[in-house]
């Protein structure tokens, strides 16, 4: 359980899984994990769902807190995913401006209907673009994807896609 203040409240957030890569520990919520579980591709009727992952830093620490979910603006089939880039902005602002900052956009997320799920060459092209086009606040943007059994974590920075290890 973490304690963080936010607006001069102390509120309490319990995490579930960890992740390191680097110098660097990633935190995920217990809320978002039951949220992606809820996407969980474990059907042959579930689409492909996605979104952006939302939270913030301390020194050395992650903490994804939030994500979005699929939206009627979202293209969705079985086996991909693209988001709406305007729906996904007007998260990472209304965050960002109601949080003191504090709330920014750490990545992307989405599902693959596998057991043990890997990035595929789609994945990788748009999450290297989504590097090189968005304004970050650390040199990395992450990639989760949900699979049936496992989430895969994925680092990108200038020198590629790393994978992050549960810790």
């Amino acid at each position: 359980m973490v304690n963080r203040k936010k607006a001069g409240f102390l509120y309490n957030m319990n995490y579930s899984l960890t992740y390191k890569f680097d110098k660097y520990i990633v935190s995920i919520s217990e809320d978002v994990i039951d949220i992606l579980h809820t996407f969980c591709q474990d059907s042959n009727e579930k689409l492909e769902a996605g979104g952006i992952l939302i939270g913030y830093f301390t020194e050395y620490h992650i903490f994804i807190t939030k994500v979005s979910t699929p939206n009627c603006y979202d293209k969705r089939t079985r086996y991909s995913f693209v988001r709406d880039k305007g729906a996904a902005q007007a998260i990472v602002d209304y965050e960002f401006l109601n949080n003191s900052g504090s709330m920014i956009y750490l990545g992307e997320w989405h599902t693959h209907p596998e057991d043990f799920p890997t990035p595929s060459f789609q994945d990788k092209k748009m999450i290297k673009e989504h590097f090189s086009k968005s304004k970050l606040n650390e040199p990395f943007i992450l990639l989760l994807i949900q699979g049936i059994k496992d989430i895969y974590l994925g680092v990108y920075s200038i020198d590629g896609l790393y994978k992050a290890q549960k810790v």
